[in-house]
C-alpha cells in the first residue's frame, strides 16, 4: 500500500505562527496545502522561491535608508505594543543571540 503522505514536523515561533495561519484561513487555505505548494515551488526552481539574506548585525553596516527604516519600524512596534520591561528585553535579546549562534555557527565580532 502506498503511503499517501508525511508529516513535516518543525519549530516556528508563536506570534509568527498564530499571524501566518490566521492570512491562511482568511485565505481559505488549511496549512497542509500552503506547505505542499512551498515543497512544490522549492522542486519546480531547484531553489527557495523568495531570498533569504541575512540582516546585518551591526548599525554601521545599514545605509543610513536602512537603519531610518529599521528604527521607523522599532519605533511602530513600540507604539502597538507597547513598553515591556527591562528583563524581557534582555531575555529576548539573548534568546535571538542563541538562535544567531545556532544559526550561523559562530559569535560574529565586530573587528577593531
Amino acid at each position: 500500500m502506498a503511503i499517501k503522505s508525511a508529516n513535516v514536523i518543525a519549530r516556528v515561533d508563536p506570534k509568527v505562527k498564530k499571524e501566518a495561519e490566521q492570512i491562511m484561513s482568511d485565505l481559505g487555505l488549511p496549512v497542509s496545502t500552503v506547505i505542499n505548494a512551498l515543497y512544490r515551488q522549492i522542486i519546480i526552481n531547484k531553489a527557495i522561491p523568495f531570498e533569504l539574506k541575512k540582516e546585518p548585525i551591526f548599525a554601521d553596516e545599514l545605509t543610513d535608508e536602512e537603519l531610518a527604516n529599521l528604527l521607523l519600524e522599532r519605533l511602530e512596534e513600540y507604539k502597538r505594543e507597547g513598553g515591556i520591561p527591562a528583563e524581557e528585553v534582555f531575555e529576548r535579546l539573548n534568546q535571538r543571540f542563541n538562535e544567531d549562534k545556532k544559526l550561523y555557527g559562530k559569535v560574529y565580532q565586530k573587528s577593531k
